[in-house]
């Protein structure tokens, strides 16, 4: 599943997906893995990403709710 929220705080931050991943030293696509949910980040790499956003974790990687079926 897509993560919109991580996505849209890249967009907002004004820099590309390749210059994040520049600055904590990882790959492109383990960014681009991120967004998209192939990859799950670590409790660390949602620190580091947070950081580099400036925003919360809980901002960036929101726990799931669940619906209930009536």
């Amino acid at each position: 599943m897509c993560n919109v929220d991580l996505k849209c705080a890249i967009i907002q931050s004004g820099q590309k997906g390749y210059e994040i991943a520049n600055q904590l030293g990882w790959s492109p696509s383990k960014i681009s893995q991120i967004v998209i949910g192939v990859y799950r980040p670590s409790s660390e790499d949602k620190r580091k990403l947070s950081k580099i956003l400036g925003r919360s974790i809980e901002e960036l990687f929101p726990v799931p709710t669940s619906l209930e079926v009536a």
